[in-house]
């Protein structure tokens, strides 16, 4: 008889314990997702980070940043053509964004599609008003690939004028 006491608070347990988690996961909102993504995402987790970032995103696909992150985490695993639409979503909600525009050149250009990268580099320049020196690096890049070299020499020195220091430029 007493072992029928133990079982059934056993199985009483067990059913809270079931209640609280379901109860718990179904609070998780998705900054909460997001919040938790990005300290995989600081830790270079890219697929955790990720995994997070689309449980967030299925729960509030209009959250501006949410689209840029998943763009961001398949582009850091080089999975160009996965990163693009979720990119080019982000623009869709700010056109503005410089580090937007910046990943779809690379996306672009990653993909052999050049002339696209140049007008995304081109605008993510004209935003950053001519003062990134990354984005004159990638311009010097891509400027090569698409054989206009006195172009692609004056963007590596407009890179180096804005960081002498920097091994890349």
């Amino acid at each position: 008889m007493q072992w029928m006491l133990w079982a059934a608070a056993g199985a009483l347990l067990l059913l809270l314990g079931a209640g609280l988690w379901y109860l718990a996961e179904s609070r998780k909102t998705a900054p909460w997702y997001y919040r938790q993504a990005m300290r995989h995402y600081a830790a270079q987790q890219w697929d955790k980070a990720q995994e997070l970032l689309q449980k967030a995103y299925a729960l509030e696909p209009e959250m501006p940043t949410l689209a840029y992150y998943i763009g961001e985490t398949y582009l850091q695993r080089e999975r160009d053509a996965e990163a693009r639409p979720y990119l080019e979503a982000a623009l869709e909600r700010d056109p503005d964004d410089v580090n937007a525009l910046y990943n779809l050149a690379l996306v672009h250009y990653h993909l052999q599609e050049h002339g696209g990268a140049m007008d995304l580099l081109d605008r993510a320049n004209a935003l950053a008003e001519g003062g990134d020196a990354e984005i004159h690096y990638c311009r010097g890049i891509v400027l090569e690939a698409l054989q206009r070299h006195a172009e692609a020499k004056e963007a590596y020195g407009q890179a180096l004028a804005r960081e002498p220091d920097n091994a890349l430029s």
